[in-house]
């Protein structure tokens, strides 16, 4: 049985629907579909709240995905020493390499991507904002002055309906100030995933929490997500 079969068959086992499992966990129902058919994988927070929900590990729900890789290839030395250590951490330093892995290997993969298109030097235009989104305490958007920019064509760009720069580094170290991001119109993002938000009228980019808008430099406090506050993008990545 595969993640998303296992998912499925420990959610039926202890009676809950996916209405459930999705208020559980913070997610939308929506999301827990794309889980349990393998459109989507959990990110790291959303994982270990799926353990504690579902009252099982890693072992129960990833076992198939690992004996496959044993017969597809054997770990080098050093992949065995990284996963030495990694058995070592506690909870939130796992949180952390996890986050850290995520971030690189979607660098990498835009960064190949980007390789890719460079070649045939392929371009878009795409609209992109003249006012800077702020990621420290926020700055106008709506009705703000757009001009058109041309970026590469590349997957991730095509994905995204404007670009716009960040100001501030309430956001570091995954957007520095000045860095051009991309955005995909659209009302809500899931939790644990970046956007772009409206609150009192200014544009803040921040990752949605639970019943705050997170800030990634702890040196800035998050933003209550009262009534005010509505997302108008996802963030899917940055050049």
């Amino acid at each position: 049985m595969s993640f998303g079969s296992r998912l499925k068959a420990r959610r039926e086992q202890l009676g809950i629907t996916q209405i459930q499992l999705a208020q559980k966990l913070g997610i939308t129902k929506g999301a827990v579909g794309n889980y349990e058919a393998e459109i989507s994988s959990p990110k790291a927070d959303i994982l270990y709240r799926v353990f504690d929900v579902l009252q099982c590990d890693a072992n129960y729900l990833f076992q198939d995905e690992m004996k496959m890789q044993t017969y597809r290839d054997k770990a080098t030395p050093e992949e065995m020493m990284h996963i030495k250590k990694y058995r070592t951490l506690d909870r939130y330093g796992k949180e952390a390499v996890d986050a850290i892995l995520d971030i690189e290997c979607k660098r990498y993969e835009e960064y190949k991507a980007f390789q890719a298109e460079k070649e045939g030097a392929h371009i878009i235009e795409m609209p992109s904002y003249l006012q800077t989104v702020s990621a420290r305490y926020g700055n106008w958007l709506e009705e703000a002055e757009k001009i058109t920019i041309t970026v590469p064509d590349t997957p991730m760009t095509r994905k995204a309906d404007f670009a716009i720069r960040v100001s501030g580094d309430s956001m570091e170290p995954k957007y520095a100030d000045g860095d051009l991001v991309f955005v995909r119109k659209q009302d809500d993002v899931d939790i644990g995933e970046d956007g772009v938000w409206i609150v009192d009228g200014n544009a803040y980019i921040k990752r949605r929490g639970s019943d705050s808008l997170i800030s990634l430099n702890h040196d800035y406090p998050d933003i209550e997500q009262g009534n005010s506050a509505y997302c108008i993008g996802k963030v899917i990545g940055k050049l």
